[in-house]
């Protein structure tokens, strides 16, 4: 840590730099897009008018912001888990006025043996499966290993957006597949996101208690319509529901502590997500390096090109920034 922060309840420092993400207001964009992968995030990058404001933290976030078809936009790469998605989500609100519209895309898994690696998916809900500490170090205790929540819902004005974006530039991409059928796209599925790479998504570890062997049939019989795992996607619209409800004045607890801080008047949170599929559970086919490159270069460019046609109103738009 190189600089003094300010205040332990959501630390600064005294240029106003957010602690994890290292940015402040006038860097981050009203409109982002979210990778796991500092690659990625540079290769997305380079489809920027000009040549872009970069910076990367202490704490190993990356963010790219300049613009594209003329419109301000950042690519954030966050490295992957709900911690991760947590930082951005609030720090990233912290250092834009009016709304934000953000975009996750990344990689997951398939648990539909008809979704094989290559497929895209842009869901419209997401629910979290998280381990219950309690079932792996209490005697007796009643419960089950693992906690599936209910759906939480993208926004759904961007995830049509992004989806019809999508599905167009798949069709595109796939016009020369010949006789052979192109990897699915779809977009009216439910995304399982998980606090584990290995436990928590039933990978079998001889190393460790995880008591999951029957955990992925768990999700597929209780959640009507998953068929994607990962683990970042659920933190993403959970949060913007948090925020969303602040926002409305509809949240259900107000801060008591001696000077609170008072809630921001910021503008609206949309959120919603497009997955590749590098792996198929069933089968645990994995997809190639090319396969990758070619997916993430064409996924890229439609979540670029729906922030940038997606509309905000001029007044939760934020003027000022590196992109003047």
């Amino acid at each position: 840590m190189k600089d003094e922060l300010k205040d332990a309840n959501f630390p600064t420092t005294a240029d106003k730099r957010v602690y994890h993400l290292g940015l402040k207001k006038g860097e981050v964009a009203n409109r982002m897009l979210v990778v796991g992968d500092s690659g990625r995030a540079r290769m997305l990058a380079e489809n920027f008018d000009s040549q872009p404001f970069h910076l990367r933290s202490d704490r190993g976030f990356e963010c790219y912001t300049g613009t594209y078809n003329k419109t301000p936009i950042s690519v954030l790469a966050i490295g992957m888990g709900f911690s991760a998605m947590d930082f951005l989500v609030r720090e990233a609100r912290a250092c834009v006025d009016g709304d934000m519209v953000v975009i996750r895309m990344g990689s997951c898994g398939s648990l539909n043996p008809d979704v094989g690696v290559g497929s895209t998916v842009t869901p419209v809900a997401a629910c979290a499966v998280t381990s219950d500490y309690d079932y792996f170090t209490q005697e007796d205790y009643a419960g089950e290993p693992y906690r599936i929540s209910k759906p939480v819902a993208a926004d759904p004005d961007l995830h049509q957006a992004l989806f019809s974006t999508v599905k167009e530039a798949h069709e595109f991409n796939n016009a020369d597949a010949g006789t052979d059928a192109p990897s699915p796209c779809l977009g009216d599925i439910v995304n399982a996101s998980a606090d584990s790479f290995y436990s928590s998504q039933g990978r079998i570890d001889p190393s460790f208690a995880d008591t999951n062997t029957t955990l992925l049939q768990n999700i597929i019989d209780r959640v009507p319509n998953v068929t994607t795992l990962e683990m970042e996607t659920h933190q993403l619209f959970f949060l913007a529901h948090l925020a969303n409800k602040r926002q409305e004045g509809t949240g259900t607890d107000q801060p008591t502590m001696q000077n609170a801080p008072k809630p921001p008047t910021h503008g609206k949170i949309r959120a919603a997500a497009v997955q590749m599929v590098f792996a198929a559970r069933a089968s645990r086919a994995f997809i190639s390096p090319a396969q990758v490159k070619q997916l993430q270069t064409w996924v890229g460019r439609a979540c670029l090109d729906t922030l940038a046609a997606f509309h905000i109103p001029v007044e939760a738009t934020q003027t000022d920034g590196i992109w003047n």
